[in-house]
């Protein structure tokens, strides 16, 4: 008899800790045991006590209440009004950028993946785009962010050029720099 009483009294017990243990709240559980409501649940409580926000100049480019830097008119190559007059806008700027050697289409992507986590490294924010097997275009939000990231290009070793606006600018390790098309034509005459 005390043998069975103290089998239904553990029966008991551990009947009662199965049943609790499925009455906890989403609070009480271990992550591992959370699903797909208890995560919702934690994300509308964060939500609703996330009381901080995000200071100016961490919020993304193109937000309204993100302060624009003030314009440097020392940086800026009058030569080119082009690139002076599109200097202090804001907007999309297209960056073609090509790789030296004769590299395949993944080639091209690993360098240019290494390139975009480098600009990512050094806060340019830039998107990607192969263009052709040698080729690759890069977007950036600001003439200034495109200048930026024009510096960071023309110091990689597989760098041919960078075009700007129409304006190419040759890599740091290019030797045959080709000569402009303007004094080639001097020479001919």
């Amino acid at each position: 008899v005390k043998r069975s009483f103290k089998f239904v009294v553990l029966l008991l017990v551990s009947g009662i800790q199965i049943c609790s243990g499925g009455s906890r709240t989403w609070k009480e559980k271990n992550l591992g045991e959370y699903t797909d409501i208890d995560f919702e649940n934690l994300g509308e409580e964060w939500e609703d006590n996330d009381h901080e926000k995000l200071p100016p100049d961490e919020l993304p480019y193109g937000h309204p209440d993100r302060p624009k830097k003030p314009l440097d008119l020392n940086k800026i190559d009058l030569s080119n009004p082009k690139l002076a007059t599109s200097f202090g806008q804001e907007k999309t700027i297209l960056v073609f950028v090509t790789v030296s050697g004769s590299p395949s289409s993944e080639e091209t992507n690993d360098i240019s993946a290494i390139w975009e986590i480098g600009l990512g490294n050094n806060h340019i924010p830039a998107n990607r785009f192969p263009i052709e097997d040698d080729r690759i275009l890069f977007t950036f939000h600001s003439m200034e962010i495109a200048l930026e990231a024009k510096d960071f290009f023309i110091e990689q070793e597989r760098c041919l050029d960078v075009e700007i606006d129409r304006q190419v600018f040759h890599g740091k390790y290019f030797q045959n720099k080709p000569e402009p098309k303007e004094t080639a034509k001097k020479k001919k005459k």
